[in-house]
């Protein structure tokens, strides 16, 4: 018995649509741009051959965010992960293509260097809420997890994110009269 494979068509729209998600997703949980892509081209071939039926755009999104998690954290659990010394940082290659400028910039901002110092619990989260736009009852669906864990961790990550952006003292910050509320994050 053949394996029915979804259309050509439905496969472009897919990755017009959530290849850059998926892909944004996988860089931040891997910090890998290699890793990423191969994390990617998984979750897009999971896709191709799933047999899930789609209620819209946002439950393909949703769906293709979840296989990517998923694939995440079998990368993260793997022996080749844990045997192979891998670059955290993403540090420019000599033969990288040269299109891989944006990938630069992003790597180099600091509040991309803030999110790495995050665990992933937190990090994914923020990514899924502020990167992809996805709304915290979609996170835990995508997470597996309850929306109020989504709104601590939510919590918790601005929170370190603040500490590590300004580093100045909290108490010190409200000496000076700047409070939680007019500050721009």
């Amino acid at each position: 018995m053949a394996e029915q494979l979804r259309s050509e068509q439905f496969m472009q729209q897919a990755l017009d649509s959530w290849g850059g998600a998926v892909y944004r997703l996988a860089l931040s949980h891997t910090r890998c741009a290699a890793d990423a892509q191969d994390i990617a081209q998984d979750a897009f071939l999971s896709l191709l051959k799933s047999t899930v039926l789609f209620n819209g755009d946002e439950h393909v999104k949703a769906w293709l965010l979840h296989v990517t998690t998923n694939r995440c954290r079998e990368y993260h659990r793997s022996a080749w992960k844990r045997k192979v010394d891998t670059m955290d940082n993403l540090e420019p290659l000599a033969d990288r293509a040269v299109g891989d400028s944006a990938l630069d910039e992003l790597t180099e901002h600091p509040v991309w260097t803030a999110l790495a110092q995050l665990p992933e619990k937190l990090r994914e989260v923020v990514h899924l809420h502020y990167i992809e736009g996805c709304p915290t009852d979609s996170i835990a669906k995508i997470l597996d997890v309850h929306p109020a864990t989504v709104r601590t961790r939510l919590f918790r990550a601005r929170k370190q994110l603040r500490d590590v952006l300004d580093p100045e003292p909290r108490a010190t910050r409200e000496k000076k009269g700047v409070s939680r509320e007019t500050q721009s994050f």
